[in-house]
């Protein structure tokens, strides 16, 4: 039988538009507490107390000074580049109040805590005083304890040299660390719900488990509201001076008109401006088409995804990934060799493409 193979067709999907929010980096996230989309409710803005950072913090004004339910939530949302533990810090402050007639300073001083999303708890939680915290507590209003009887801002949470833990779900001797396994690429929603009047909160912070507390303490830290510059933009700043995905630099675009796209030549480890063209390799192994072709390790770990489809017949609807699987044959210089193997069948003739896709 007499089979027929065709020259390697690439492909482009063009890639997705995602939403503005608070961004890790580098192991930390650092949000204001004055800057959620969250109706405020019962928080009330304030900047009269020293010591502040941003443009102010929030003051609750619900409840009663020692307890109450859940109400006035504010969200804030993140997402994470890096997996792993994470640790939650409040810089919150506590306030102290007469009450019938008795000087208390362990009042106001706690709100409630929940993170939504895709997440794990710590290997390490369990049920008992100090341990970390279950999933069951992490993913409902759990109350988070803090400040100082002096009145004044203090961070609270984190690993705190083996400090029992802030969340605190009743009882007597019975905390837990406020810690979470999280995945990259993943987004989350904090959730801060007001628990007790003139409870106080300045700055919130997530530091990854590797980093001392203090790693997110400092107070001439931003916020991490930018993402972290991908592969594919130092990619683009290197070689056209812009980190942006539009216009020449466009992933869809082909700089040197070689039929290979602006995102093809990233994901193959080549410049855009230069006369190669994608490294590839095709032939028939008895009853078995053999491809194999380089892509570089910064566009696979930038979570491009590559598929290899095949066709009979060119039609739009035809094309298909069924039976292909793909090996990493070896790497070396930021490059990696793959090989997809596509079964040829009864067919008389089978056509292959790579696509590639952010």
């Amino acid at each position: 039988m007499k089979r027929f193979i065709t020259p390697l067709a690439l492909a482009i999907v063009s890639p997705s538009i995602g939403q503005t929010l608070y961004h890790e980096s580098n192991g930390i996230v650092i949000m204001e507490a004055e800057n959620t989309a969250s109706p405020l409710g019962q928080w009330i803005k304030e900047s009269s107390d020293p010591n502040f950072t941003g443009e102010g913090y929030l003051r609750f004004d619900g409840n009663i000074y020692t307890h109450g339910p859940a109400i006035s939530p504010l969200e804030y949302q993140f997402r994470i580049h890096t997996p792993g533990l994470y640790y939650l810090q409040l810089r919150c402050a506590e306030t102290n109040q007469i009450i019938d007639g008795e000087h208390r300073d362990d009042v106001s001083n706690d709100c409630y805590v929940r993170v939504d999303g895709d997440y794990e708890a710590s290997p390490n939680a369990g049920d008992n005083h100090t341990d970390d915290a279950p999933l069951s507590l992490l993913k409902n209003n759990t109350k988070f304890f803090g400040g100082k009887n002096d009145g004044s801002f203090v961070w609270q949470g984190g690993y705190e040299n083996n400090f029992q833990g802030r969340l605190d779900p009743g009882g007597h001797q019975n905390k837990r660390v406020a810690i979470y396994k999280f995945k990259a690429g993943e987004t989350y929603t904090l959730v801060i719900h007001g628990r007790s009047k003139a409870f106080k909160i300045d700055r919130i912070a997530f530091n990854h488990a590797e980093l001392p507390d203090s790693a997110v303490r400092s107070l001439t830290l931003a916020e991490t509201v930018t993402p972290p510059t991908t592969a594919l933009e130092e990619w683009r700043m290197l070689h056209f001076g812009t980190k942006e995905g539009t216009g020449n630099a466009a992933s869809t675009f082909d700089a040197n008109r070689d039929g290979e796209s602006n995102l093809l030549e990233f994901a193959t480890g080549q410049d855009p401006f230069a006369t190669t063209v994608a490294e590839k390799d095709i032939s028939i192994n008895g009853e078995t088409i053999e491809l194999r072709y380089s892509r570089a390790l910064d566009a696979v770990e930038s979570d491009l995804l590559f598929t290899v489809f095949w066709s009979e017949t060119l039609h739009p609807e035809s094309w298909s990934t069924a039976g292909v699987s793909q090996f990493v044959e070896q790497q070396s210089d930021g490059i990696q060799t793959v090989l997809a193997t596509i079964p040829m069948e009864e067919s008389k003739r089978r056509l292959a493409r790579l696509s590639v896709s952010e």
